[in-house]
């Protein structure tokens, strides 16, 4: 018999679960073997190039529909055909992808929405082709569909709910292959989610800067709310403790921030205070938040840390960026960076004194070695050569081979089924800039799906439904910027997603070296497993000195703490941290606390 020929087109169809669905179909069809004695054909196919274990005949026919697959998944196909006496060599082997809508995820924190607030579902499908979409709500209680945004290859949809819209709603994805005579080739839908008004909260009203402040420095605070209807308003007030009187800075808009720049005569201890209230609302307000008490006071500038997130050795052609972390003052403070190279052991002035604290340096065909960067930092308007300096730890330059070096991820485990996480991919070497891919393992379906083609963020962000508890793992790979040839790979332990249960807290870590100092800023960052977003999380430190615990910062939304000792803050510290549900009334859920620190 001759060698057939093949050639793939997606076609294909949906198996909907109650809150998700992703089982897919792909057509295969090929060309038809010339001999008259041929009877049959038989598609023999699998999920890795070069192995078929799995075969359907398909009679006297050349188009075979395959159901029943995995969204994301490659398959690669080869054909037989055959005779009442004889069997075919293979045909060439043909691999695809077979479509579907991966992951369907929302800007909305919670499953309740307001009236007035813009929420955007983002629709990714697979297949590795050109796809157009299509989004339809529902209603729940008339179960009826309407068309939101009609066919097109823009795979988010935006919605802001106006008062009279409330009740319960599903919003679902339709994609097609552009040109499809089908209504649709694969569909997802969303959970079921409430548009209501609940009561305005305030979760937290934060500065954008370790405190105290200088004088002469913006400091800019932001308050977290929800409820509505929005957009909610926001009035700001400041608290003077040295005088015991409230100023309104800032009177009622839609702007959730207040940036305030001390003056030299306003140093001293301050509260601020937001008050928040729905839209069109007449109160004089429907929720307030007042901030701990801060200090503006100057100080010699002090770096705390020099970074940078790119992982070493890195290669040449890839842009390298380090940022400067310090504090002090008065007023607004400049940099500058200097990089050492080994190889003729000299330093080179790489970015002079100004405004930004960050440098970014892209090493070139000839800058293989070993390097360092060292930032300068000084108040501006001065003329000594600097207040304070650091260096970076030394780092290489080398175009090895690229390899991945850690996947991490801003969650604890086991994860909590409709909360986000976020992994992040250390990786380097090869030669230029690196771009990831990533893909989802399933316990419970047995299959890999593409959740993520390549690009080059080094990050991906899954929101588990509520509907998809089970085991799972990540597999991340990197390739060269251009390149069609994966260079390496790399596979997560395997996790859990549990139904939403109690949050735990399961790392705190410290964002600076290992000497603190007064004048340096310090921040922490809890780490949590469970507990459905968005959880609340409360500060307080331990003072060995006086045998007491001080509130540092209230329950907020915000996983992370920033803290600037100053001279009299000399001593011993732990620092205790508290998480709980949103709008649970408990003390805590868990806490958890730090080994001792010194400030010295």
């Amino acid at each position: 018999m001759s060698k057939l020929g093949i050639a793939i087109r997606c076609a294909l169809f949906t198996l909907c679960l109650p809150t998700w669905c992703f089982a897919e179909k792909i057509t295969v069809a090929w060309d038809a073997n010339v001999e008259p004695a041929v009877t049959g054909y038989r598609l023999f196919y699998g999920t890795a190039p070069g192995v078929h274990p799995l075969n359907v005949d398909a009679g006297n026919t050349t188009t075979v529909g395959l159901t029943g697959l995995t969204a994301g998944q490659q398959y690669c196909f080869v054909v037989k055909a055959y005779s009442a006496t004889e069997t075919s060599p293979d045909s060439n082997e043909v691999c695809g992808v077979a479509l579907g809508v991966v992951s369907l995820t929302s800007t909305a924190a919670s499953s309740t929405i307001p009236t007035g607030a813009p929420v955007t579902w983002t629709a990714y499908g697979s297949g590795g082709q050109a796809l157009e979409y299509e989004f339809s709500r529902q209603d729940q209680l008339t179960l009826t569909w309407s068309v939101v945004q009609s066919y097109s290859s823009q795979n988010s949809f935006t919605w802001t709910p106006a008062i009279g819209q409330e009740g319960t709603y599903v919003i679902r994805v339709r994609v097609r292959i552009p040109g499809s005579g089908s209504p649709f080739d694969t569909q997802r839908l969303t959970s079921p989610f409430t548009v209501a008004n609940g009561g305005v909260a305030i979760g937290a009203i934060e500065a954008d800067v370790a405190l105290p402040a200088p004088v002469g420095r913006p400091v800019t605070f932001k308050a977290k709310a929800t409820g509505g209807p929005a957009p909610l308003q926001y009035r700001f007030y400041r608290l003077n403790r040295q005088t015991n009187t409230w100023t309104m800075v800032r009177d009622y808009s839609p702007v959730d921030s207040f940036t305030w720049t001390p003056t030299a005569g306003e140093q001293g201890s301050y509260t601020m205070q937001v008050w928040v209230r729905g839209a069109a609302a007449t109160a004089a307000y429907d929720a307030f938040r007042s901030s701990d008490t801060f200090a503006i006071a100057d100080a010699l500038p002090n770096i705390a840390i020099v970074k940078t997130e790119t992982s070493f050795p890195a290669a040449t052609g890839a842009p390298i960026t380090w940022k400067a972390v310090a504090s002090g003052g008065p007023g607004p403070l400049e940099y500058r960076f200097y990089r050492f190279s080994y190889a003729t052991n000299t330093w080179t002035l790489a970015q002079d004194y100004g405004p930004s604290n960050t440098y970014t340096w892209t090493p070139g065909a000839s800058d293989l070695g070993t390097f360092s960067v060292q930032a300068w930092v000084r108040r501006a308007g001065t003329t000594v050569a600097n207040d304070a300096w650091a260096s970076a730890a030394d780092f290489q330059i080398a175009n090895s081979a690229a390899v991945i070096r850690s996947i991490t991820t801003d969650a604890g485990a086991p994860m909590a089924a409709g909360a986000p996480v976020t992994w992040k991919v250390a990786a380097g070497g090869g030669s230029g800039a690196l771009h990831y891919q990533f893909l989802l393992y399933s316990a419970a379906r047995d299959s890999w799906s593409m959740v993520k083609d390549f690009s080059a963020s080094n990050s991906f962000t899954w929101v588990p439904g509520l509907g998809e508890a089970g085991t799972y793992q990540l597999q991340v790979a990197i390739r060269p910027a251009g390149s069609t040839t994966v260079a390496a790979s790399a596979t997560t332990t395997p996790f859990d997603v549990v139904p939403t249960s109690m949050p735990a807290i399961v790392s705190i870590t410290r964002d600076t070296g290992t000497t603190l100092r007064p004048g340096m800023p310090i921040v922490w960052t809890a780490k949590v497993a469970g507990g459905l977003a968005p959880l609340e999380y409360a500060f307080a430190r331990w003072n060995s000195a006086t045998l007491s615990y001080t509130l540092l910062q209230g329950y907020s939304w915000d996983s992370s703490f920033g803290w600037m000792p100053t001279p009299g803050d000399l001593g011993s510290y732990v620092l205790q941290v508290f998480v709980r549900r949103a709008g649970n009334t408990a003390a805590y859920d868990s806490y958890v606390t730090t080994p001792t620190f010194v400030v010295n």
